[in-house]
């Protein structure tokens, strides 16, 4: 995650390299029906993770994704050895540099296509891949802070995946990052938006959308500004953990002479009902005005598979 020196010792994650790579190269994420399920259960529990440390501050949400003997290690790609820390300073680093006071604002994607996992165990998994991390400023372009690729171990402990280690080896100067400057300040301004509807907060969330906002669904129809803020509203007051992620690598942005922009993509969004995470995956379109007060969403198409 994030190096002592450019960013404070914080982001995130975890994992230490104790496997040959022959040995992890000998199995892949698409062997077995089984193997696709667990893949797609530890992509949802990174996601959770991330959600809790830039979105909510969640710290129990994070507890609890974390084994008691995490360790987490970094090598920020120069002589010096690598960090480490223990589980306890992993979390007050989060606390203190993303949770307090004028704490840092960031999004993190995962590199399309890097994303593997490799079953050592019936309990035990190795998840490989490489993450961009952005730093966000109001009115300014997204920067990127760091190129990492992680290797992270998790154990199944009472049915329940947990993370025990992670590995985060730092290249700032690796990017395979094609997108041009209006990607870019679309994906800001998704990212700022969806901060703001992952911690339920209507408001903000309204604020992203133009007065004369249409929003057309396909089974809910049409729908205006002040329709679609009683939603937000309501589903927000069910506290039942709403939020959205992105998914990774499914983002378009395409320019709209004299407007703004066309954004495209999949978006999934979960919430807990009966015990259990009720997740769907969908489709979306949204149209981005340029306006003297910023970019404001005039247009959504949603749908679903």
């Amino acid at each position: 995650m994030l190096s002592k020196v450019s960013l404070p010792v914080i982001i995130i994650f975890f994992q230490l390299f104790l496997f040959s790579p022959s040995h992890l190269l000998a199995q892949s994420p698409k062997d077995s029906a089984t193997t696709k399920e667990l893949f797609a259960k530890l992509v949802y529990k990174d996601s959770m993770l991330f959600n809790a440390v830039f979105s909510t501050c969640n710290m129990k949400d994070i507890e609890a994704i974390l084994t008691e003997d995490f360790q987490f290690c970094q090598d920020n790609g120069d002589p010096s050895p690598a960090s480490g820390q223990k589980r306890a300073d992993f979390i007050a680093g989060i606390q203190k540099n993303f949770c307090e006071g004028a704490a840092m604002k960031m999004r993190r994607e995962i590199e399309q296509g890097s994303l593997r996992i490799y079953p050592l165990s019936d309990n035990q998994v190795i998840q490989t891949g490489i993450q961009h991390f952005y730093l966000l400023a109001s009115g300014q372009q997204d920067k990127l802070v760091e190129v990492s690729r992680f290797t992270r171990t998790w154990q199944k402990e009472k049915d329940d995946w947990k993370m025990s280690k992670e590995f985060d080896a730092i290249s700032n100067t690796y990017s395979n990052h094609p997108h041009d400057a209006l990607y870019d300040t679309i994906a800001h301004e998704d990212s700022a938006l969806f901060n703001a509807f992952n911690a339920h907060d209507a408001e903000k969330v309204m604020t992203f959308f133009t007065d004369d906002l249409e929003f057309y669904h396909d089974l809910g129809g049409l729908t205006n500004y002040v329709q679609n803020m009683e939603a937000f509203k309501n589903n927000f007051a069910k506290n039942n953990g709403l939020r959205r992620e992105l998914v990774t690598g499914s983002l378009e942005v395409y320019n709209v002479k004299n407007f703004g922009a066309m954004e495209i993509g999949e978006h999934k969004f979960c919430h807990e009902e009966n015990g259990r995470q009720d997740c769907g995956t969908f489709k979306f379109g949204m149209v981005w005005k340029r306006t003297n007060k910023g970019w404001k969403i005039s247009r959504v198409l949603s749908y679903g598979h």
